[in-house]
């Protein structure tokens, strides 16, 4: 099957987040089961590269020019063009749709070709609440998802999210982010307990209150460091702050952006992987600490929780620092519920989050479309 994927950024860095580690993932995965996909995607900055994470990737210099908009409305000289040329010989496209300007363009473009195409969109098309959004909605979203064939969302929960752009007539398929088999297993840590934080640093992912549940932490009497790792989305320089006013500076250390192979050496040598984060539509983040077996305490807001909490394999708190705290301070006190929580979490990654799950799903997706009658036109 030849396959188009489209996403509006790659990088450079982490700037991307999680939707380009879902993609690589997705493509890596495809190419390994004899699939042909050509892959497109922005680049933040001049002389992109020709390859990325093993992967051979048309990318498109990129800018932003509506500050306001910040990454939903960046633009790059070619990229119209370099759509049209991986969708010239693609059975279908995979685009993935994060309600910004290169994504739907590369929509509408489809639409134009007459090549079916599939939309992923992030848990991201949920009702905007400004009135920027509700314009952009109203002027580029809505015309470009019109002859979407079909949905690709993370859970059940973003379904209703969907409904004003005609889900319940083209339908959507649920397929679970997946991470590849990881080569390194989490043991105990000797000496100093350590917990992670690493997520990019933007106000939802609430890095302070992992900052602040570590300081009451030390406070309390435990012999604990936080590990700080993720790129700078507004909240570093009240981290800094943070550190240089508190009478104990020992307790926290911030390490930046990793590399993959970086963050899972991390993840091995952590107490807890710890992730505090508001209105999360999915936590990948939170599948590679439970594949690699790291013990997890995580918000109560992501939709992985009643997956997650059935299965034993983490624990769960509201994230709130005084409720962190508390989560926190009975998990590191007790090694017996570590181990369980590691066993627990690998063996959840292996029934739930394999790649082998994850590739047979999507493809069974890819044949239905393929097999339907040409895409159709849908009110909304």
């Amino acid at each position: 099957m030849k396959i188009a994927v489209i996403t509006s950024l790659a990088g450079p860095g982490s700037v991307a987040g999680g939707v380009w580690e879902v993609v690589v993932n997705q493509v890596t995965a495809l190419c390994t089961a004899g699939h042909e996909v050509t892959l497109v995607a922005g680049w933040l900055g001049q002389d992109p590269p020709q390859e990325l994470r093993g992967l051979p990737v048309s990318l498109v210099p990129v800018r932003p020019i509506i500050k306001q908009m910040g990454l939903r409305f960046l633009v790059g000289r070619g990229w119209i063009e370099t759509v049209r040329s991986a969708l010239k010989d693609a059975d279908l496209a995979h685009i993935h749709v994060c309600r910004d300007y290169l994504s739907l363009s590369a929509a509408r473009t489809a639409q134009r070709m007459r090549i079916p195409f599939v939309v992923q969109p992030h848990g991201m098309l949920s009702a905007p609440k400004n009135l920027l959004f509700k314009g952009f909605d109203r002027i580029l979203t809505r015309p470009a998802l019109k002859q979407v064939a079909h949905f690709v969302t993370l859970t059940d929960a973003e379904v209703p999210h969907l409904s004003t752009f005609g889900v319940a007539a083209l339908g959507n398929t649920t397929i679970h982010n997946a991470v590849p088999l990881p080569t390194l297993t989490w043991s105990p840590p000797k000496g100093p307990q350590r917990l992670l934080f690493a997520s990019r640093l933007h106000p939802r992912k609430q890095v302070m209150v992992f900052a602040e549940s570590v300081k009451r932490l030390r406070e309390l009497g435990h012999d604990v460091q936080g590990v700080i790792a993720g790129s700078d989305e507004g909240d570093l320089a009240e981290l800094h702050r943070f550190c240089s006013t508190a009478a104990d500076s020992n307790g926290l250390q911030y390490i930046g952006q990793l590399s993959r192979e970086e963050l899972n050496r991390e993840l091995t040598t952590a107490t807890a992987f710890v992730f505090p984060a508001r209105n999360e539509p999915f936590g990948l983040v939170l599948v590679e600490a439970l594949s690699i077996g790291t013990p997890v305490v995580s918000t109560t807001e992501t939709p992985l929780m009643s997956i997650i909490s059935d299965a034993g394999a983490a624990r769960f708190a509201e994230p709130t620092v005084d409720r962190f705290t508390e989560a926190l301070a009975a998990l590191l006190t007790d090694q017996a519920a570590q181990t369980e929580l590691s066993h627990k979490g690998r063996q959840l990654y292996r029934e739930r989050w394999t790649n082998e799950a994850m590739v047979q799903n999507l493809t069974a997706m890819y044949s239905d479309v393929l097999g339907r009658t040409p895409a159709r036109t849908v009110r909304f």
